[in-house]
């Protein structure tokens, strides 16, 4: 089990990963806000009056948005830093998941994001069913 984040601290990190949101679960003490609504209106006032309706220390356990650039549902658990993709047999640009998962789950230093972008190319694969396919525009490694 891991640390949850504080929701601002996420809240600071959606949109420079360009992630919209669809779904929050939000915790303090032995409360628990969880709201729903269309990709995208989970933003600004209304983030921060969910928060507030908890008070100060509010975290974040899960959440639900959209991976860009698929537009592919994606629930993050912060309890668990796993990633799921819905439905559960969609199709989802796997470097994508994984180069978004690791920025939103970690605070990386400047060091480590120049790291990640090396170790992490853009472009890359795509797991489909279990099965990974060649993304259009990319070229597998050379020997």
């Amino acid at each position: 089990m891991y640390e949850l984040p504080a929701l601002d601290e996420v809240g600071n990190r959606l949109p420079l990963l360009g992630l919209s949101l669809k779904a929050i679960t939000l915790v303090n003490g032995g409360g628990k806000v969880a709201y729903e609504g269309e990709v995208g209106a989970l933003h600004g006032d209304r983030l921060r009056h969910l928060s507030e309706s908890l008070g100060p220390g509010t975290l974040v356990k899960t959440l639900e948005a959209a991976l860009p650039p698929s537009g592919v549902p994606v629930r993050y658990d912060f309890s668990t830093r796993t990633a799921s993709v819905k439905p559960p047999r969609g199709s989802v640009p796997l470097l994508e998941l994984v180069n978004t998962s690791i920025r939103l789950f970690t605070v990386l230093s400047h060091a480590e994001e120049e790291r990640l972008i090396e170790v992490i190319p853009s472009g890359g694969r795509t797991l489909h069913a279990g099965i990974d396919h060649d993304m259009q525009g990319t070229e597998p490694p050379a020997d």
